[in-house]
């Protein structure tokens, strides 16, 4: 499930729009980063469980120690175009005539 998938089913779940949800999501994801941020050891017994992959912003806090601070979302550089390559054309081949 991504953000939007998860927006999508907060908002229906609690009867309220995907903005609020969002708002809800991002308040909710500051205070457990600024909880972890705090850098106190917590023992967890070894198993198997899913993988969370945290977003760079939270991993950089809880190994700074830091809340982070908030921040306007920062839109991500178009991709420009790159030229047409060209192909080369390999050298005709020289045939010896026949007589």
């Amino acid at each position: 499930m991504n953000r939007s998938q998860l927006l999508n089913e907060l908002a229906d779940r609690n009867e309220v729009s995907r903005r609020e949800a969002d708002e809800w999501l991002t308040s909710f994801t500051e205070l457990i980063t600024a909880t972890v941020a705090t850098g106190e050891t917590v023992k967890v017994a070894a198993k198997r469980v899913a993988r969370i992959t945290p977003l760079k912003a939270f991993k950089d806090a809880v190994l700074s120690g830091k809340a982070p601070r908030k921040t306007a979302a920062k839109k991500a550089p178009a991709k420009k175009t790159s030229a047409k390559k060209t192909a080369k054309k390999a050298p005709a081949k020289k045939t010896a005539r026949r007589r």
